[in-house]
């Protein structure tokens, strides 16, 4: 139980949060790294970008007038 009571802490999910995202940067930039024209390979490499696209493709999904 206390295992339990542990994995839900501040402190761990910071460092699930801080390896999730540094590894999809890795991921990001391995995919997208070798643009040649820099503020879109910046753009495309940045997981914050990515995240608000997700976040806003979902919203639309949600919320679209049929």
């Amino acid at each position: 139980m206390e295992t339990i009571k542990n994995f839900f802490t501040s402190e761990n999910f910071k460092n699930f949060w801080i390896n999730f995202y540094n590894g999809f940067e890795n991921v990001l930039d391995f995919i997208f790294g070798k643009i040649k024209y820099e503020p879109i390979r910046e753009l495309l490499s940045n997981p914050w970008f990515w995240i608000i696209f997700v976040v806003l493709v979902l919203l639309s999904v949600i919320f679209r007038k049929r």
